[in-house]
């Protein structure tokens, strides 16, 4: 469950084939594999779930009565471990490289 103040990275910022102007323009604010801030959750009109970012400040909606959101599914968790598990990968590779280099 995704909740105020996590970290977000953006998986799809492609408007639909039926998108209206307004959404494909507050679309073009969000970059696919970027990390953002949640600094709202609101119940879409769709029945789906939408939040806002810290970073991006979309159109304020006279019908919603507040500022639009993005779609949950647009986003993904971003995963605070990642970048450990990356780094030891990386460093493990390194390891591996020179001691195989030692033995040759």
């Amino acid at each position: 469950m995704i909740e105020v103040g996590q970290k977000v990275v953006c998986i799809n910022n492609t408007p639909k084939p039926n998108s209206d102007a307004v959404t494909i323009q507050y679309l073009s604010y969000l970059t696919k594999d970027q990390t953002y801030t949640v600094r709202g959750i609101h119940d879409h009109p769709s029945g789906m779930v939408a939040i806002v970012l810290e970073e991006i400040k979309t159109p304020f909606s006279d019908r919603l009565g507040r500022e639009l959101g993005y779609l949950i599914d647009r986003f993904r968790p971003l995963d605070s471990y990642q970048w450990a598990d990356e780094l030891l990968n990386s460093i493990s590779e390194k390891i591996e490289e020179e001691f195989l280099v030692g033995i040759s």
